[in-house]
């Protein structure tokens, strides 16, 4: 177990979840990408008494705020990010967490223009921020997916899951009130929100720091969408409430009005 020490206090170094943790207190959380990185060290404004990261809502004694430095992780556990990456202990040492966590063959395709790759049921679509979309390769017949859209499909894990058309590469247009059934045209599929589909163009387009940004979500040249089973959504959930609530004894079933709406898990 490695550890680090701010101040008196010290802290667990997980390089997997990228985060200081407190040892006495495992709530209390400093996750490297919020600190300032200097390139060789990253630097923090620390409340000493708080055992945490300064911010503007802080409303004590400035003078319990102090300007702490903190080594990189390539410093603190050179063999944890190795494992974790994949790479040889001495490819890890003396490099940069940026160097490390960033592909830099992935990166230089990226500033040249090559867009990343989700594939959503064996079909591959193109990230393209800027035109707002997941773009399906090959299919002219639809807009694909709006990235912006993403933002009304919230799932688990800080993903989004959404309903989606398989055969048109879209979202699919669906009526909850009117699922008294288990879909067959439709399924729920998890994706990554704006910035981690494309950290390096989100932080082009809003003119973040890059390296912030990757630090938190490396690049990735080409993904693979996760369908979620229906077992973990509320879908059964919500068709028997549908059952419950709108069909009477002998009522014959019917999905074929479709609408938009939000699914719920």
């Amino acid at each position: 177990m490695v550890t680090y020490e701010i101040r008196g206090t010290k802290f667990l170094v997980d390089v997997n979840k990228g985060i200081l943790q407190e040892i006495d207190d495992p709530e209390n959380v400093i996750p490297f990408h919020a600190l300032d990185n200097m390139d060789t060290h990253y630097e923090a404004n620390y409340i000493v008494p708080g055992k945490s990261l300064y911010s503007v809502f802080y409303q004590g004694d400035m003078a319990n705020v102090e300007r702490v430095k903190i080594p990189q992780m390539t410093a603190l556990d050179a063999e944890g990010v190795a494992q974790k990456y994949g790479m040889e202990l001495e490819q890890v040492k003396g490099k940069s967490d940026y160097e490390v966590i960033t592909s830099q063959e992935a990166y230089k395709k990226r500033v040249q223009g090559v867009q990343p790759i989700v594939e959503i049921e064996g079909h591959p679509f193109y990230v393209s921020l800027f035109a707002g979309r997941l773009q399906p390769k090959d299919d002219f017949s639809t807009l694909g997916i709006s990235i912006k859209a993403l933002d009304d499909f919230e799932g688990a894990n800080g993903k989004a899951w959404i309903p989606y058309d398989p055969k048109r590469h879209e979202i699919a247009d669906v009526d909850f009130e009117k699922l008294f059934a288990l879909p067959t045209d439709w399924i729920v599929i998890e994706l990554p929100f704006a910035k981690e589909l494309d950290p390096y163009g989100y932080a082009l387009q809003y003119g973040i720091d890059e390296r912030d940004l990757l630090l938190e979500y490396p690049l990735f040249e080409y993904r693979k969408a996760r369908t979620v089973p229906w077992e973990e959504t509320e879908i059964q959930e919500l068709i028997d409430r549908n059952k419950k609530d709108f069909l009477e004894p002998g009522d014959k079933l019917d999905t074929s009005e479709k609408k938009q709406q939000k699914p719920r898990r």
